[in-house]
């Protein structure tokens, strides 16, 4: 029983000298539109903390509330959103909430069982009809990924 404690121990001490014990949930997200200025349809790249089994994104719907001032059309296309690994299952809108159904490529050959968080990157072209807020300005976004919730920030300018 002491020896199992002790390992408890040490690897919480372990955890908390390393940082892996503790992730800050706002370092899970990023968010860049291009052109950053006012009123512009722009491009937007997200970048969540994601779940990868065997360097495959986790199926799952990431969510991103866009601040109010922000343009948001009744639909966005798939074909309008693109992802770095997996692929884009649907596209889903209400109000300023944007939801992305996440689906990983097939397995091919040997299956394995590495388990990681790690960076999926999300981009809605311009043909998704994002539009800038329109007055200069610092701005945050929602993100949820499952059980995980980020705050993202972005700037406009004039």
């Amino acid at each position: 029983m002491r020896r199992t404690a002790g390992a408890v121990v040490a690897l919480l001490a372990f955890g908390a000298t390393t940082g892996y014990a503790a992730v800050p949930m706002d370092a899970g997200a990023t968010i860049t539109v291009s052109p950053a200025t006012e009123g512009a349809t722009a491009t937007v790249k997200l970048t969540v903390r994601h779940t990868f089994y065997c360097g495959r994104p986790k199926p799952a719907t990431i969510a991103v509330t866009f601040p109010a001032a922000e343009r948001v059309p009744t639909s966005i296309p798939a074909a309008a959103v693109h992802l770095s690994a997996g692929r884009v299952k649907a596209v889903h809108v209400s109000d300023k909430t944007v939801s992305v159904s996440v689906r990983p490529p097939p397995v091919k050959g040997v299956s394995c069982m590495v388990i990681v968080l790690g960076k999926l990157r999300v981009r809605f072209d311009k043909t998704a009809r994002l539009g800038n807020p329109g007055k200069a300005g610092t701005y945050s976004a929602a993100v949820t990924d499952g059980r995980f919730h980020y705050t993202a920030h972005f700037a406009i300018s004039s």
